[in-house]
């Protein structure tokens, strides 16, 4: 990917210096939200999202993307993969070069693992934008583990891992049809 140079700064590298930030979520009760969207009649685009800040980024709003059905990019008929995306936003990414890596694994209740980490890394992203990888899905499945380390450069500052936990359970009817999050920009509810 060849990053447009009118969105980054130009850096001198011998004084640069670069700023990490990590960030963990655990999404307990994926099976059933998965179970829940696979319903027919149901959306088949529905995404759980969980925004964040990481210190030192004080200007990026960060948002990890759960699409239980994937976003219709690999897997075989009748099984969708469930998908993770990272997206990246506001007035702190203009001219910023971030590098992100991206994991996304299944787990039982109990903790252990059901699949080998699905890892993107070193994406490059010139700004806003956003990275999503995708993972089969395995049976039996109950916590979804997504992790994120994001480097950039000029740096903000600051570097500490930030843990998130989130429950999902299925929106009140009213919400199916009026709370629908699209953070692409389409004004079309469904792809």
């Amino acid at each position: 990917m060849e990053l447009e140079s009118s969105k980054c700064r130009r850096v001198d590298l011998s004084t640069a210096r670069s700023v990490e930030g990590a960030a963990e979520w655990r999404l307990h009760n994926i099976g059933v939200m998965r179970s829940f969207y696979a319903t027919p009649g149901r959306p088949r685009g529905g995404c759980e999202c969980e925004h964040f800040h990481l210190p030192g980024f004080p200007e990026v709003q960060f948002t990890f993307m759960v699409y239980p059905l994937g976003m219709g990019t690999c897997g075989t008929p009748g099984t969708p993969p469930v998908a993770l995306a990272l997206h990246l936003t506001g007035i702190g990414c203009e001219g910023v070069g971030f590098e992100v890596d991206l994991s996304l694994s299944i787990q039982r209740m109990d903790g252990s693992e059901l699949t080998s980490a699905q890892e993107l890394r070193a994406a490059p992203l010139a700004g806003a934008g956003r990275v999503s990888c995708e993972s089969l899905w395995p049976t039996g499945g109950e916590v979804l583990v997504a992790g994120c380390h994001v480097l950039a450069a000029p740096p903000p500052r600051g570097d500490p891992v930030l843990r998130l936990s989130t429950t999902w359970q299925p929106p009140a009817r009213a919400e199916l049809d009026d709370d629908i999050e699209r953070l692409d920009g389409d004004d079309d509810e469904f792809d």
